[in-house]
């Protein structure tokens, strides 16, 4: 038993320590607890923006006017998408008026064009209210002239015809047509500065056909070339081998080669040109027929098999030079077929 006074001094000296900040004697201090975990914060929504309420399509509206000031019909009216590429499209009434509708408003390219007059491209804002009027002005017209002659001899060429073709895109001179005279000399006093297509024809020539944009007096002299007339060529191809002058490879199938008759035909043309060539023949063989350089390279399609005793084959480009014209029998051993070649060619 701790006597009274012990006691009250062990009592003393425990406040001693408390109010000296210390800690009581074999006293641990208790450790911290941990912060528990918080649940990561849910995302807020953005909301989608509103999407932005459409245009109201308007109407352009408007007149067009020739340099005179008199109403215009039949005028093409478009917007220009590209310099290429319009729409909508509209055509100007007998009173020269036009209206495209459904159009977003804003700034866009109006064209406006007319046979023989210059072409209007405005780039203008439309509202729908505000109209969009056009005065054409005609193209300015100019000379033309030129010789035509002989590519041959030079000589000049009486009675040629130029004439200047209705073709798309080339139509502000069509129909305008003049007549060479003693000297070969053409002349137009008024073609108008536009793309032009034209011929150039006369008795026993070839026919020249060119195109060029006018842009203003011009001299312009033609080179016409004589007419080839046909040549025809005739013969037999066939029989026993040791009548054959002429032999080719020909396939019987599965890559098998066999020889075969075949006749050669050679011509020369003086220029670069073209030629056709028609293969007819009696009798049931089969026939062949090919177009080869005088060096023996292929200058048309491969070796053309015909039915019905005809074919027909043309070279769009034949180099100046020596050809051969080949008539092939493909049945080894088949008698002699009888066969006429025709040929044009224009160089």
């Amino acid at each position: 038993m701790i006597p009274p006074a012990k006691r009250v001094a062990a009592a003393l000296a425990l406040l001693l320590v408390v109010a000296c900040g210390g800690s009581p004697p074999d006293t641990a201090p208790s450790p911290s607890p941990a912060p528990a975990p918080q649940p990561a914060p849910s995302p807020v929504p953005v909301p989608a923006p509103a999407p932005a309420p459409p245009q109201a399509l308007v109407t352009l509206r408007g007149i067009v006017r020739d340099e005179k000031g008199a109403p215009m019909p039949d005028a093409f009216v478009a917007i220009a998408r590209s310099p290429t590429s319009f729409g909508p499209v509209t055509y100007s009434d007998a009173n020269g008026a036009f209206a495209i509708g459904g159009i977003e408003p804003g700034l866009k390219v109006v064209e406006a064009r007319q046979w023989r007059y210059q072409t209007i491209d405005r780039e203008v804002y439309i509202d729908g209210v505000t109209p969009v009027n056009f005065s054409m002005q005609l193209l300015p017209q100019v000379t033309f002239t030129g010789i035509v002659s002989d590519a041959d001899s030079g000589a000049p060429i009486p009675g040629a015809v130029v004439t200047f073709l209705d073709s798309p895109g080339a139509r502000d001179n069509a129909g305008l047509t003049a007549v060479s005279d003693s000297t070969g000399r053409y002349r137009f006093e008024k073609v108008y500065t536009a793309n032009s297509n034209f011929s150039v024809s006369a008795g026993g020539y070839q026919e020249w056909r060119n195109g060029l944009h006018v842009f203003g007096d011009t001299v312009l002299d033609f080179q016409l070339r004589r007419v080839q007339p046909p040549q025809t060529f005739t013969g037999a191809v066939g029989g026993p081998p040791e009548t054959w002058t002429c032999t080719t490879k020909v396939g019987l199938g599965r890559g098998q080669l066999v020889d075969a008759p075949c006749k050669d035909f050679p011509f020369t043309t003086r220029r670069t040109g073209s030629a056709d060539v028609t293969l007819t023949w009696t009798g049931s063989a089969t026939m062949q027929l090919q177009l080869l350089s005088s060096r023996g390279f292929p200058e048309g399609p491969p070796p053309t098999s015909g039915a019905g005793n005809r074919i027909d084959l043309q070279a769009s480009y034949l180099a100046a030079g020596d050809h051969v014209i080949r008539v092939i029998n493909a049945q080894p051993g088949f008698p002699p077929t009888s066969f006429t070649v025709t040929l044009s060619y224009r160089d």
